[in-house]
């Protein structure tokens, strides 16, 4: 695969995680793998079996054929966002949100 379709899924497994506020160690936990593992995923550098990968979906509420589109995330554009909301405005709430956490 080429370097540019990794980023892409690594950006997308970062994306779908922030949505569901799902910390890489409890996506470890119900995938059954490392920390290690998922930081892999999100990197781009490694992709998870047919199994984990069904399993992430489930849990971070996203479908495989999202997560796994060789096109970097577009936060100009709805089309592939999350829910329709543009990934850009996702994160910045959930930054927002952690911000004001004591």
């Amino acid at each position: 695969m080429t370097r540019a379709i990794n980023d892409a899924f690594g950006q997308r497994v970062r994306a779908a995680m922030a949505v569901a506020r799902i910390s890489r160690q409890e996506m470890a936990r119900a995938c059954k793998v490392s920390p290690q593992a998922v930081q892999r995923w999100t990197d781009g550098t490694a992709y998870p079996t047919s199994g984990k990968l069904m399993t992430f979906c489930d849990l971070a509420g996203c479908s495989m054929e999202w997560l796994l589109w060789p096109h970097p995330v577009d936060v100009r554009s709805t089309e592939w966002a999350l829910n329709g909301t543009h990934i850009k405005n996702i994160v910045r709430t959930v930054m927002d949100e952690l911000a004001a956490t004591p």
